[in-house]
């Protein structure tokens, strides 16, 4: 079972970020990485992850080529 609530803000939306992690145990990505995982996602057609999906690119839509917001 995903754990879907820590896509929310008040779980500060670490749900991409340890995704990996149920595959590899230790794994964690940081931003970007996870925002790779989340346009694999989309372009793979997951339908049951869309609204996570869409929440986590709205946030990137302003910061991705942004040279003032360092890699997290």
């Amino acid at each position: 079972m995903l754990p879907l609530a820590l896509a929310q803000p008040q779980h500060n939306q670490v749900f991409w970020r340890i995704l990996l992690h149920l595959v590899c145990p230790g794994t964690k990505l940081a931003a970007r990485p996870a925002a790779l995982v989340v346009a694999s996602s989309i372009r793979m057609g997951m339908k049951p992850l869309r609204a996570t999906e869409e929440a986590e690119m709205l946030i990137w839509r302003e910061r991705w080529g942004s040279l003032e917001i360092p890699e997290m």
